[in-house]
């Protein structure tokens, strides 16, 4: 064997090693993500029983919802587009995540590798590979859940869209790592959320991401009380518990996402801390308010919420 040959196997080997190296990091930093969105969910169950003085279920209860399920067969035969709608489902949020700051606390550095197009596009994929899905399946609930939930998307992303291009307009960037080191981390002065005329902006996204993380009063497309919980009423087992974990991916991604582009979300350590400031306050929403009928739910979003954003864009770049 001459040195040619010798130099070529040690340079595959190492490509393999890192390869797999790399491979480990990216399980180990998504399956991080998803316990803490878990958590998360855990916080939520406990919060709202404690405002609506229930005793309620322990914080690690969405772990145990999350093992059961997935030990579980599904009762009904799911056909193959159930099938790719699910694993689009729970594949979007995880793909999205790699892009945000928080990839660095397993050495990784996709985050300085992602825009807002690739972003914005990856945000939807979720919810669409769930909503085909369910549109597949028997229940008439189901259709109307999807129904609701399309409906509710063109809702919530108008303004959330405007408070986010009113951010790139003022940083001149399209690149996440970018906008977040414009600001600073741990003074509310130097966020985004908390300068004239971006305020506007923020108020008007943050409004909109109560919908995106489907938080009262945006339920429409869950709704237990009135379409036997819409998009789920499907979902049973192993689908269940890919659900639940998909919920848990997006709501670290999307909580992740308005963190990075109005509160200043750099370091793995302050964006955590400001999703879990994030999440509460949207669960303290979703405790004490009632829920919108769809139609007024898509009022609602693309009156107030996008006025504020668009005013929050147009005084941005022109003022």
């Amino acid at each position: 064997m001459n040195t040619a040959t010798v130099a070529g196997a040690a340079s595959a080997g190492a490509k393999f090693l890192g390869a797999l190296v790399l491979t480990l990091k990216v399980l180990v930093y998504l399956i991080l993500m998803v316990a803490i969105g878990l958590f998360l969910m855990g916080i939520y169950r406990k919060f709202s029983a404690r405002v609506q003085y229930r005793v309620g279920p322990p914080i690690w209860q969405p772990y145990i919802d999350v093992i059961k399920l997935l030990s579980k067969k599904d009762a009904a035969t799911k056909n193959w587009v159930f099938d790719l709608g699910a694993v689009m489902g729970f594949g979007g949020p995880l793909i999205l995540l790699l892009f945000l700051p928080l990839d660095s606390i397993v050495g990784l550095n996709f985050h300085t590798k992602g825009d807002l197009i690739l972003i914005l596009y990856l945000a939807v994929v979720g919810p669409l590979g769930f909503a085909l899905a369910a549109s597949v399946g028997a229940s008439p609930w189901g259709a109307i859940g999807v129904g609701r939930a399309l409906s509710m998307m063109l809702g919530y992303e108008l303004p959330f869209i405007l408070g986010i291009l009113a951010v790139v307009a003022k940083d001149g960037t399209i690149m996440l790592h970018k906008v977040a080191a414009a600001q600073s981390i741990w003074n509310p002065a130097g966020w985004h959320y908390f300068q004239w005329p971006l305020i506007l902006a923020a108020i008007g996204a943050h409004i909109g991401l109560q919908g995106m993380l489907s938080e009262k009063p945006f339920e429409q497309s869950v709704a237990p009380h009135e379409i036997g919980s819409g998009i789920m009423v499907e979902f049973g087992g192993r689908y269940l518990g890919m659900m639940l974990l998909m919920k848990a991916a997006s709501l670290m991604a999307e909580l992740g996402l308005f963190a990075i582009f109005f509160l200043g979300a750099t370091t793995p350590l302050d964006t955590i801390i400001k999703i879990f400031i994030l999440y509460i306050i949207a669960i303290s929403f979703d405790a004490v308010l009632g829920r919108f009928r769809p139609d007024q739910a898509f009022v609602v979003l693309w009156k107030w919420p996008t006025i504020i954003a668009l005013l929050g864009l147009l005084l941005t770049v022109f003022a």
